[in-house]
């Protein structure tokens, strides 16, 4: 960030909560931008903590809805 031409750091200025809030707005505002018929699906981790069966059928349902956006594309 830069303030009357200075460069500051912003580092550990925030608390969790004000850098979750801000991860969410940033989320919702890339959404908006990507919500008419872009192709585009955006995860962000989605396998984190998940075992491999959960995986699978992560991979499996995300295939399948896939598969039906090119059938009615």
């Amino acid at each position: 960030m830069v303030r009357q031409g200075t460069e500051m750091d912003m580092r550990g200025r925030c608390s969790a909560g004000q850098r979750i809030l801000a991860s969410l707005i940033i989320r919702i505002a890339v959404s908006q931008s990507f919500k008419s018929n872009c192709g585009i699906i955006a995860l962000d981790e989605p396998t984190t903590n998940l075992d491999q069966k959960n995986i699978d059928s992560l991979a499996s349902a995300l295939s399948m809805y896939v598969s039906l956006l090119v059938t009615f594309l």
